[in-house]
């Protein structure tokens, strides 16, 4: 009602929104340019605004008179992302962009505005040894395609190997539960959180056979196969074909933070999408864990 009637929303109560209202202010054409602005991030990091549309509203809101400096510098860095002279300056600004971010929300959003820009880098520029927020950023604006040229300049077990391994539209080479082991190696999340993620997807991809992943699976100490009402529901809904069920269960089993999500929720998710047609998804999800994590 506020909005409707431009009405201003006190800033003690803009700071409590939750992501659904967040999601609202920034589709508003008429809420405040720093009301939308402001929510933008958390709406990209969600899927709300895509690419285009979270890189035009940032655009048309530096081009308002008194814009502010951080807001100008952003939009500085996007315009190099995009139109450096070089592939090392376009990406040296996406690493700016990539490393701005107060949290991880914002560093997440930071990679769906760059991702036509990362689509666009030639492969032959020099990205370091694990370009694993350039292939994030790519599949995070679903340039999967694009994303699966770097296949032969990333190192096995590297982070960008990893999410390349659940994103790319066709199988890697190699993939078994050396692979995977070499990739906990170097994983520095909590409890190895990211690659418990990683062979869940995989597993619910169909891309490491059942022994391999069962192999895996003891090292990292995990079961993929625990069942509860609600994996027990998914699979169903699997079965049964039933694609927007199994999408509504997938989004009850992703409710609260990457970090602390099961790994057998993720398996069930991926492995009930590619069941109902819905691999792409699946993929993508399974990416984004990786990059998120």
């Amino acid at each position: 009602m506020a909005t409707a009637t431009a009405t201003p929303i006190p800033a003690e109560l803009r700071r409590g929104e939750d992501p659904a209202m967040r999601a609202w202010t920034v589709l508003a054409p008429m809420s405040e340019m720093t009301d939308r602005i402001a929510a933008a991030p958390d709406a990209a990091a969600r899927g709300v605004l895509s690419s285009e549309a979270y890189v035009s509203l940032l655009s048309a809101a530096a081009s308002e008179e008194e814009a502010p400096e951080s807001l100008a510098a952003q939009i500085d860095l996007l315009r190099t992302a995009f139109g450096g002279a070089t592939g090392a300056e376009r990406y040296a600004a996406m690493e700016s962009l990539w490393g701005g971010g107060s949290n991880p929300i914002d560093r997440y959003a930071a990679m769906v505005a760059t991702a036509r820009a990362a689509a666009a880098l030639p492969v032959g520029t020099d990205v370091g040894d694990d370009p694993w927020q350039l292939i994030g950023s790519m599949l995070a604006g679903g340039y999967d395609n694009r994303a699966v040229d770097w296949v032969p300049t990333v190192n096995v077990g590297s982070r960008a190997w990893g999410v390349l391994a659940v994103g790319s539209p066709r199988p890697l080479n190699g993939i078994g539960a050396s692979a995977v082991s070499n990739f906990s190696g170097d994983d520095d999340s909590a409890d190895y959180q990211r690659s418990k993620l990683l062979l869940a997807g995989l597993a619910g991809l169909g891309r490491i056979d059942g022994g391999q992943a069962a192999s895996a699976a003891s090292n990292l100490d995990i079961n993929l196969g625990k069942q509860t009402r609600w994996t027990r529901a998914i699979s169903e809904a699997a079965r049964r074909g039933e694609p927007g069920m199994v999408a509504l269960l997938a989004a009850a089993g992703m409710q609260g933070d990457w970090s602390t999500m099961p790994p057998h929720h993720l398996y069930h998710i991926v492995k009930a999408l590619r069941e109902v047609g819905l691999a792409s998804e699946a993929r993508m999800i399974a990416a984004e864990a990786l990059v998120r994590v």
